[in-house]
């Protein structure tokens, strides 16, 4: 997160630094869109990492609740260390913005936005975070994020400007708040139905694969000198 909130105060000094409020414009929304969509996308990441491995075998031996309760635990420790945390971050370098609804809206949007983004990010997300092995050179964390940087960039040019035309207009803003309330809540759903059937995995292993030889095994022929049965 610090890596997402470096990258996106570079992109704003000049409005960091402006000593008269500045209007609301795109240049503000398409970084922190940025912002807010890496930060979950790294924290999924980075829980992959099997950084308290040391731990699998107790949560294997002390699995006494339902394998949901994991997964919602999951859920609220990406909001409240990736969502509310870039927010807050977020609402503090739109203080020099006006006008102010506009500045609300956006953070509204935002969000919404982050949660919606969280519950894709939890799709067949079936593990603890930081207990499950890994295999080596499998999680590539660089090329994740960076992965994610060129996408996002696009991506969020064609949001940025979605959001600006809807925070001028109160119906589009309500559709745009509409649209990500039933994503979040279609995905979010989702993730409840499959995760009351779901098993935790801790061990990545794999997968075996059975190479065939193609031989077939053919019956010998049957000798024609055979000799003939005695009379």
């Amino acid at each position: 997160m610090a890596i997402v909130a470096s990258i996106g105060v570079s992109c704003l000094r000049r409005e960091i630094y402006a000593t008269a409020p500045e209007p609301l414009s795109r240049e503000f929304l398409i970084p922190t869109l940025l912002m807010m969509s890496l930060t979950v996308i790294g924290l999924r990441a980075v829980f992959s990492l099997p950084v308290s491995l040391n731990a699998n075998w107790v949560l294997r031996t002390t699995q006494l609740r339902p394998t949901s309760n994991y997964i919602a635990a999951t859920r609220t420790t990406m909001l409240l260390f990736a969502v509310v945390p870039m927010l807050i971050v977020i609402a503090l370098l739109a203080l020099n913005y006006r006008p102010r609804h506009q500045v609300a809206g956006h953070l509204i949007l935002l969000a919404l936005f982050g949660c919606a983004f969280v519950e894709f990010s939890l799709v067949s997300f079936y593990k603890v975070p930081f207990t499950c092995s890994i295999m080596p050179g499998k999680a590539n964390i660089q090329a994740v994020f960076w992965g994610a940087v060129f996408i996002w960039i696009m991506l969020t040019l064609l949001a940025g400007t979605i959001e600006m035309s809807a925070l001028q207009h109160l119906s589009k803003f309500l559709i745009t708040a509409g649209i990500l309330i039933a994503i979040t809540a279609v995905v979010g759903a989702y993730n409840r139905i499959r995760a009351h059937s779901a098993i935790l995995y801790f061990e990545d292993v794999v997968p075996e694969i059975v190479t065939r030889l193609n031989l077939m095994f053919i019956p010998p022929a049957q000798s024609t000198s055979a000799a003939a049965p005695s009379k």
